[in-house]
């Protein structure tokens, strides 16, 4: 259905443009009909402007096609829908954002859109800045998972907040390690004054500002008016330190994990709006850094055993084949080495699995003493651990694992007050003269390690 058209004249328009507190313009694709005097303040075009370059030449070249193709629908009587904002240039040059509300009105027979502009710029600024960082905080949340050096990622998250917030001099991010909080991240100061810098927790900006909380983001206007804080020197004058600041608190399971901080060395450095960014900052990073943690949890626990902290089977397997392929290409042989605990399921039965997995996990902690930096040891499954010891020839290895295990005859594992003793048992096989696969290697170890295992407890017995 055809909008309603209401009939005006260029004397009503003179007389009630200046009761209208708005800029209005009414105009057609090739005419402007008229303009008030507060679309003129706006945007510094008198009606003699208009009609010597045209209206279509002040909206941006990107914009202009849509814009009165719009416009014409409207004047035809079709539906339109508002482009609702578009840019556009003033006289004196610069650019601003308008949104406009239209309708049709007839003058002196023929049809003209009225429209009545908002500036729009600010809130249109303020928005693509956080679209900007929104888009920046997911580059942060991608990288994140890639990046395994995470001071690397705590530079990224502050030059992202940094960017966003064009007040920000200067920026730490600092994490809590004990009742201090210490330096991850850093722009804006001389290396050699904050490098190695910590702080008492309690001493810190967030703490004092939240009063203890660390619940909640906090703007500083000026930071002597909290008394006495660590002057640090800035990069381009060691004789100006912050004055302002946005400190941020970052909470990870509900603990809290560290703060962003960007500063100003200028008092009242940040707005209002500054603190609303830094709060989606927040948000992001506490995102970011959980799914990292989760990400390094998940990689853990894809190599290592999560008892005994040594590697799993599958990742000691990838491992083998690695020192396999170097094996045969510089002719090294090594020793591969089945473990094998005596008598868990006895101790399992009289004290709990509890107390087994205490003694599996001590033993683990000892075989790691007992390995050098290039030999692997894995649990392999249950109570069974395998390894690949370089460096030795299997007698000097057997006699080196016999000497470790009379040494545990005397660390026995105390829970409940009951002292367990255990031990172990082992077979040897020699990659080159055993063999060259696993497999092999494994079905000779294993065999040694059960006469082992049956000569170990007739010694023990007392039988020969």
């Amino acid at each position: 259905m055809r909008e309603e058209i209401h009939n005006v004249s260029l004397d009503t328009l003179n007389s009630l443009g200046s009761l209208i507190a708005t800029p209005v313009i009414v105009m057609t694709a090739d005419e402007v009909l008229y303009i008030n005097d507060l679309f003129t303040a706006m945007t510094g075009y008198d009606m003699k402007d208009l009609i010597h370059s045209g209206f279509q030449n002040t909206i941006a070249t990107d914009q202009q096609y849509q814009f009165f193709i719009r416009l014409s629908k409207a004047l035809k009587g079709k539906k339109y829908d508002d482009m609702n904002e578009f840019r556009l240039r003033c006289k004196d040059g610069g650019w601003i954002w308008v949104d406009y509300q239209s309708r049709l009105v007839s003058c002196e027979g023929k049809t003209y859109l009225l429209s009545n502009l908002t500036d729009i710029t600010e809130k249109k600024m303020k928005l693509e800045k956080f679209l900007k960082l929104r888009d920046a905080m997911l580059d942060v949340s991608q990288s994140v998972v890639k990046t395994g050096d995470l001071n690397v990622f705590y530079q990224m998250i502050l030059n992202k907040a940094m960017e966003a917030i064009p007040s920000a001099e200067l920026g730490t991010v600092l994490l809590k390690r004990g009742e201090y909080l210490e330096v991850s991240a850093q722009s804006g100061f001389r290396v050699d004054s904050i490098k190695g810098f910590r702080i008492p927790l309690n001493e810190s900006f967030i703490y004092k500002a939240t009063k203890g909380r660390l619940s909640e983001i906090a703007k500083i206007d000026d930071l002597l008016a909290m008394g006495e804080y660590p002057k640090i020197s800035s990069k381009d004058d060691e004789d100006k330190f912050i004055r302002s600041t946005i400190t941020a608190p970052i909470y990870i399971n509900d603990e809290f994990f560290g703060a962003v901080n960007v500063d100003s060395i200028k008092v009242n450095g940040f707005n209002n709006d500054d603190l609303k960014l830094m709060e989606f900052v927040r948000n992001n990073v506490e995102i970011a850094i959980a799914n990292h943690l989760l990400y390094q949890e998940k990689v853990y626990l894809s190599r290592f055993d999560s008892l005994t902290g040594l590697f799993n089977r599958s990742h000691f397997e990838e491992l083998f084949k690695h020192h396999r392929e170097r094996a045969l290409r510089y002719d090294e042989p090594f020793q591969l080495v089945l473990f094998d605990m005596n008598d868990l399921k006895k101790i399992n039965d009289e004290f709990g699995h509890i107390a087994g997995d205490l003694v599996i996990k001590t033993y683990a902690d000892y075989c790691s003493h007992l390995m050098r930096k290039s030999d692997v040891i894995s649990r392999y499954g249950g109570d069974e651990f395998v390894g690949v010891f370089f460096g030795s020839t299997r007698a000097q290895l057997s006699r080196r694992l016999n000497r470790f295990l009379l040494e545990l005859n005397d660390k026995p594992v105390s829970i409940d007050q009951h002292l367990i003793e255990f031990s172990f048992s082992f077979g040897i096989a020699t990659f080159g003269k055993d063999g060259t696969e696993l497999e092999t290697l494994f079905k000779i170890a294993d065999q040694r390690m059960y006469k082992f295992k049956t000569q170990y407890k007739l010694k023990k017995n007392g039988q020969s």
